[in-house]
């Protein structure tokens, strides 16, 4: 397992900066693993060519608006996110887990686990553990449920 532990900017999850209590911009140093988190986010959620500096990072979910949202195509879903975590990042690839499942016509369930290295600085996790929901007909990732993305600051 690597160690994930990281200090970034916060974000909220359309991407703008978030603010703190008092009004600053808002950090991750509450949480260490929360960087991460953010960035496997912004890998499923974008397609390739959405950020100029790294153009091939991005699962390009797009690119199946239209398919039907069947158990194979979930399966392809599934490799492209797993793709995705390859490119520009400390991320490796044996601690990811992930899984899909549509959960009716038009939504796919996103079930994402990134295995970490416990530290004291991380409350000695030893995941990070996403729910996404993934809208064909809205293409839009939702975080769901209990989230990483979800904390308070």
């Amino acid at each position: 397992m690597t160690l994930y532990d990281g200090i970034d900017l916060l974000w909220t999850d359309d991407g703008d900066f978030a603010l703190s209590r008092n009004n600053d911009i808002a950090d991750t140093s509450h949480d260490p693993l929360l960087a991460v988190a953010q960035d496997i986010y912004d890998r499923v959620k974008c397609d390739k060519g959405d950020y100029k500096e790294i153009p091939n990072i991005g699962a390009s979910l797009s690119d199946f608006i239209g398919e039907p949202n069947t158990r194979s195509n979930s399966k392809l879903l599934e490799k492209r996110i797993f793709n995705a975590m390859k490119v520009g990042g400390p991320i490796s690839l044996g601690d990811v887990s992930v899984s899909t499942f549509p959960i009716s016509k038009h939504n796919l369930a996103i079930k994402f686990t990134l295995f970490t290295q416990p530290t004291q600085w991380n409350r000695k996790s030893q995941f990070v553990r996403m729910h996404l929901l993934y809208s064909y007909s809205e293409n839009n990732v939702y975080p769901v449920g209990s989230n990483p993305l979800e904390e308070q600051i």
